[in-house]
């Protein structure tokens, strides 16, 4: 029993040495990269980017190297997910309340013009479809 145990262990002993391998090299390249992206401008925004570049490697190199020693990386990928989601979901909405009220002005000052020429066409278009032959059941 104790030698089965032993040689379970050896046989696992590979896949852990290689996964905490690409453990530290995933650390040191996303420390790498992170300060590289952060170091190209002086902007608070790109402060930002290089976390986030950072946070991104540590993110698939937790994953890439949880999964192989046998870890469930379910949870991880399915954070991911919501996080992507929730952040292009959160941008849209950002762009589209900016736009909403940067235009808000431009639309005041030219509805005016615009709704005749609305009506216009609308009324085109109900002459030329109610001018056929039959009804439109």
């Amino acid at each position: 029993m104790l030698s089965q145990l032993l040689s379970r262990f050896a046989g696992y002993l590979p896949t852990l040495i290689g996964g905490l391998v690409v453990l530290i090299a995933g650390i040191l390249i996303a420390d790498f990269v992170g300060d590289l992206v952060s170091d190209t401008d002086g902007q608070w925004i790109i402060d930002v980017f290089g976390l986030a570049v950072k946070v991104f490697v540590y993110y698939m190199t937790a994953t890439l190297t949880l999964n192989p020693i046998g870890f469930a990386t379910d949870v991880l990928t399915n954070l991911f997910n919501v996080f992507v989601v929730a952040l292009f979901g959160s941008f849209g909405l950002a762009v589209a309340i900016g736009l909403g009220f940067g235009t808000r002005e431009y639309i005041a000052e030219n509805i005016d013009n615009w709704t005749p020429q609305a009506s216009d066409t609308v009324s085109e278009e109900g002459s030329i479809s109610g001018s056929g032959s039959g009804s439109d059941d």
